[in-house]
């Protein structure tokens, strides 16, 4: 059963209901501003147990053109298909000694310091969220259902292995445009950005391409392409004032603690982090001399149409 104490006000309170309170609002707020594929795509409240939806990938193929004289032509059919993603659960755990709570004895003085070491877990937390979802390395377990992360980029855009419950080795059109070069490193060229671009738009896939993302590695060397003419080079503003290089009117954006040797091209209408669970804390049992408490958060980074994503990979660095 979760303490209670008197709070300042000098009303008997639930130590674990203040600290939700005081802190669910900031942790979506840091999280929307820090964790950058949450601050780019998007939050969405989750409902249920997964995350579903129906994907078309094939179109009524009857259309023709005719004369007079002809006969109808048999119905062509749409095919669709099922796709659905696990929410994933993270929590972090901080505690307070029994005499660091001894020595902050004083009306409301616990309060401030559970607070404190609440604030710095939850930035923590936040944290290790943003390094999870800008992974650019697939998750060994392939099961979807037995991993305990949420998918990174990695795991999205990818040629091979299963997304969403839907296999890409007979799913061939749930595959996303993959340029590699068979584990062998080499350059990044404006011939392979142009080539990613030329895969993606074509009819069936129909992507449009609104964000480069890489490491700050490859945008530096995307920059030193044109180091000879860098006054012919645009450049665009992003929210917040930031100024990055664009290819062809697209932004190429430098990822904070993004691995090199991949570049991805995104469309964003696709994707969005689809949270179950915004915040919440609990005391947790201890057999030592402390109150631990625990943050957790339920949420998972979903793309309804990886086949209009694309990556360079190989990429040397």
């Amino acid at each position: 059963m979760a303490n209670t104490i008197y709070t300042t006000g000098g009303a008997l309170t639930n130590v674990s209901k203040v600290l939700k309170e005081h802190f669910e609002k900031p942790f979506i707020r840091t999280l929307e501003r820090d964790a950058f594929l949450v601050n780019l795509f998007g939050r969405k409240k989750g409902v249920g147990h997964e995350v579903q939806w129906i994907v078309h990938y094939d179109g009524n193929n009857s259309a023709q053109f005719y004369t007079e004289n002809d006969n109808y032509q048999p119905a062509g059919t749409q095919s669709y298909e099922r796709a659905h993603k696990p929410f994933k659960m993270v929590r972090i755990v901080y505690a307070v000694s029994g005499l660091a709570e001894a020595a902050s004895k004083g009306e409301g003085a616990l309060i401030d310091l559970l607070a404190e070491y609440s604030k710095q877990a939850m930035e923590d937390l936040i944290a290790r969220i943003n390094l999870q979802l800008v992974s650019t390395t697939p998750n060994p377990i392939s099961n979807e259902y037995q991993r305990p992360e949420m998918d990174g980029l990695g795991d999205i855009i990818r040629d091979t292995g299963t997304y969403a419950t839907i296999d890409r080795t007979t799913a061939t059109w749930w595959r996303s445009v993959v340029l590699a070069n068979g584990g062998t490193a080499r350059p990044l060229t404006i011939q392979l950005m142009q080539q990613v671009l030329e895969q993606l738009d074509t009819p069936r896939r129909d992507a449009q391409v609104s964000h480069i993302l890489t490491s700050r590695v490859h945008y530096n060397q995307y920059g030193n392409l044109f180091d000879s003419e860098r006054r012919w080079v645009n450049t665009v503003t992003l929210d917040g004032g930031w100024k990055v290089l664009e290819f062809f009117g697209i932004p190429v954006i430098p990822v904070r603690q993004m691995q090199p040797g991949v570049m991805y091209f995104i469309d964003k209408r696709d994707w969005a982090y689809y949270s179950l669970l915004d915040f919440e804390t609990e005391e947790i049992p201890t057999q030592k001399d402390e109150k631990a408490y625990a943050i957790k958060h339920y949420a998972q980074l979903v793309c309804k149409a990886p086949f209009r994503q694309g990556a360079i990979v190989d990429l040397n660095y």
